[in-house]
């Protein structure tokens, strides 16, 4: 009979991180490029195959670089992830990986030296053969009782020819995060997903590394429960039938702290425009139009606390993408 491996909850948001990092060594995606694994594979790496069979970096290298020209990233999937502390930032992370014909448990050691995450070692054990591969849940799935719903907000992708992210593929990454009931609107940056662990910080950490590590891009993540997002409609403290819903900007930021900063906008405004800094979010009704508000602009860029060390991240939705947003994740809960 096989363990039950359960991991702790402290080590729950080091295996989000993981997760996202740990595609980029051995799945077939196309982001698995030479260029990634340099940066994150250890140069006294080495693994043991499922063969049994020990392998160089260099050859590790060798084979990522043949399978980076021909990725099959929908043919790979995983399941029953765990994580354990190895020693002094060390970590073990186990999962076991379905790909055309065979299934396989494999094993890596991270070690984590200043911030950065390297894996130092790597092993597979071939578990049953012939067996066709799962295929992931569909989109908006029904949940288990112990799952919430989060909404994950984007911020600055998708402008101009900067930072294309396709709905598509911010859809897998999530998917392979683990989440479930995965859906997205517009091409903003919005999803709604479910998960049974983790805090909106840990998921938007984790899903802010996974685009990196995967996608090769910095964006910042924002996640709030559905909860949280329909306080936020609720505390609106504009009269939304009378005004016109794309002139209604709301910022959101990771921490409510956070928004103290946002009150500076003030000094931008003009009349009739109005800014009201609520407990979860501020609100800019900009009643000349979005364009032509030095509100608006300015709060694109702004900072938050100034108490924190550095920017603290704000992104902005109209209300009409808000109340879309909160349709999605009733539906999804």
């Amino acid at each position: 009979m096989e363990a039950s491996l359960t991991t702790p909850a402290a080590l729950q948001a080091v295996l989000q991180t993981l997760r996202a990092l740990e595609p980029i060594f051995h799945s077939a995606h196309r982001d698995a490029t030479p260029e990634k694994f340099e940066q994150f594979v250890a140069p006294q790496f080495w693994e043991v195959g499922a063969s049994g069979n020990r392998y160089s970096r260099a050859f590790a290298l060798k084979v990522l670089s043949e399978r980076a020209t021909q990725p099959d990233e929908a043919a790979w999937h995983t399941r029953d992830w765990h994580l354990a502390e190895a020693g002094a930032q060390h970590y073990l992370l186990t999962y076991t990986l379905h790909q055309p014909g065979r299934v396989t448990r494999r094993l890596s050691v991270w070690r984590q030296t200043d911030g950065a995450w390297q894996v130092v070692y790597h092993q597979g054990t071939v578990v049953q053969t012939h067996m066709p591969a799962p295929q992931p849940a569909p989109p908006l799935q029904g949940m288990t009782e112990d799952q919430a719903t989060f909404i994950a907000l984007l911020r600055g992708i998708n402008v101009g020819t900067a930072k294309r992210l396709p709905m598509a593929e911010l859809r897998t990454l999530l998917t392979g995060l683990g989440y479930g009931g995965v859906a997205t609107l517009l091409n903003s940056g919005n999803a709604v997903f479910s998960a049974a662990q983790g805090t909106p910080q840990q998921h938007a950490a984790a899903i802010s590394a996974a685009i990196a590590g995967q996608l090769g891009l910095q964006v910042p993540v924002i996640v709030k429960t559905a909860a949280e997002l329909s306080a936020i409609v609720q505390d609106n403290p504009f009269d939304t039938a009378t005004l016109d819903p794309s002139q209604l900007l709301v910022a959101f930021v990771q921490e409510a702290d956070a928004l103290a900063g946002l009150n500076a906008l003030s000094a931008q405004m003009t009349a009739p425009e109005q800014c009201v800094v609520g407990r979860q979010a501020a609100y800019l009704h900009c009643a000349n139009g979005i364009l032509e508000s030095q509100a608006a602009k300015a709060l694109l860029g702004k900072s938050g606390n100034p108490r924190q060390p550095g920017p603290a991240v704000v992104t902005t939705r109209n209300w009409a993408t808000v109340l879309k947003l909160q349709a999605l994740a009733h539906a999804n809960a």
